[in-house]
């Protein structure tokens, strides 16, 4: 982007478009379910102030100060650059890399809250848990179960039939999928 730039204005420009892709961010979350019922909303434009609502729901303790803090100074980078008329190559580089860490950090914090959270060993903690599946001797079926690859503990073994792993459905599913254009 900064190849065909080589004025200030140019650079000022870019200050602009970041403010635009947060007040654009803060749009987008401001009626999700986990922002919940606000006594008195920012205004739409208000990115500081849905940034700092976003903060207090997704985050807490020093994520939530860390994620207030960089709300509050990447809009004021932001505005302060489509301010500058010295603004140089530099100034816009840094704006546009502190707007794309923020984005980067709350959608990471909304990707969390969303999904559910990774599952732990019940022996020993670890994160490091893989689906080992197995087929059974007389080819009936297969057996699943979970291995944690820290410890070695695994969960209790389930089987199920090829018959009901392929409903119709499935097959079906399957079946369109490889009738499909490919890769």
């Amino acid at each position: 982007m900064m190849d065909n730039v080589s004025e200030a204005e140019d650079f000022q420009a870019v200050g602009i478009k970041c403010r635009d892709a947060l007040i654009a961010l803060g749009k987008q979350y401001r009626d999700a379910d986990w922002v919940g019922q606000i006594a008195e909303p920012p205004k739409a434009a208000d990115f500081k102030g849905w940034g700092g609502i976003y903060a207090e729901r997704l985050s807490e303790g020093r994520q939530r100060s860390y994620l207030k803090a960089i709300v509050d100074k990447t809009w004021d980078l932001t505005v302060g650059l489509q301010h500058d008329s010295n603004a140089t190559p530099d100034d816009a580089d840094l704006v546009l890399e502190a707007t794309g860490h923020l984005i980067s950090t709350l959608t990471r914090l909304v990707r969390r809250h969303d999904q559910d959270q990774p599952a732990r060993c019940p022996q020993c903690e670890s994160y490091r848990l893989v689906d080992d599946i197995q087929d059974d001797d007389e080819g009936e079926g297969f057996y699943e179960s979970v291995v944690c690859s820290a410890c070695g503990w695994r969960s209790e073994r389930a089987f199920t039939s090829w018959k009901e792993h392929f409903t119709p459905e499935r097959v079906e599913r399957i079946a369109n999928y490889l009738a499909g254009p490919g890769l």
